[in-house]
């Protein structure tokens, strides 16, 4: 399940990209991760970023009917009305934004502390999800992936992922960038083919193409 919105920005960008229309995936966006720690230096939750292209950033504008005027500045209400469009998701979709502790996936929340910004002919948007339970992270790795299951969207890890709150001693985040084998590229040639109305066969293929954005501490 997508959220509201998504599917217009990925018909727009097919649009103005005519030559591009028929390949797999269909809208890029830059973003990235950074986790937040609580007063007990446990992680409680992650700010996820999505940076959207020029071709979609426009059309979403546009099918709003905010910034009017073209300057590239939202104002107070123009920026709620993107917000509630980006972060109102359908039931199922769990936003494109997946945590793993120690190789076991964690349940987060839906999205809250939504933002919307212009810049660059680019729209930003970031918000937070907590996790259900706040963890200790221990020495046990901590994953985060962006993707689309069915790799419709395609995401790419350029914000550098910060630490913030009650950080424990020794932690750091980077992030490692996706190096297709043999194998993947040849799954990313064959899903070049698709075309906007066709979905993999294989089942959260997004995941196989995704960079990782990890943190480990102690």
């Amino acid at each position: 399940m997508r959220r509201i919105g998504r599917c217009a920005a990925a018909a727009a960008l097919a649009g103005l990209a005519a030559g591009q229309a028929g390949a797999h995936p269909h809208v890029f966006l830059d973003g990235g991760a950074h986790f937040i720690f609580d007063d007990q230096g446990r992680l409680a939750a992650i700010r996820v970023i999505w940076q959207y292209d020029a071709f979609a950033s426009l059309f979403i504008l546009e099918s709003l009917e905010v910034d009017k005027d073209g300057d590239g500045v939202l104002t107070d209400d123009e920026t709620a009305k993107v917000v509630t469009d980006q972060l109102t998701w359908e039931g199922g979709f769990e936003g494109d934004s997946y945590l793993w502790h120690g190789g076991a996936k964690m349940p987060l929340t839906g999205p809250s502390n939504g933002t919307a910004a212009m810049g660059d002919g680019r729209l930003t948007v970031t918000f937070e999800r907590a996790l259900e339970t706040p963890i200790a992270p221990g020495e046990a790795e901590v994953l985060v992936k962006l993707y689309d299951p069915t790799y419709y969207f395609a995401y790419f890890a350029t914000h550098e992922p910060r630490l913030e709150g009650a950080v424990p001693t020794a932690c750091r985040a980077r992030i490692e960038p996706f190096e297709p084998d043999s194998a993947l590229a040849a799954l990313q040639g064959s899903l070049a083919l698709l075309s906007t109305e066709e979905t993999p066969e294989q089942e959260d293929v997004g995941a196989l193409f995704a960079d990782r954005i990890v943190m480990l501490c102690g």
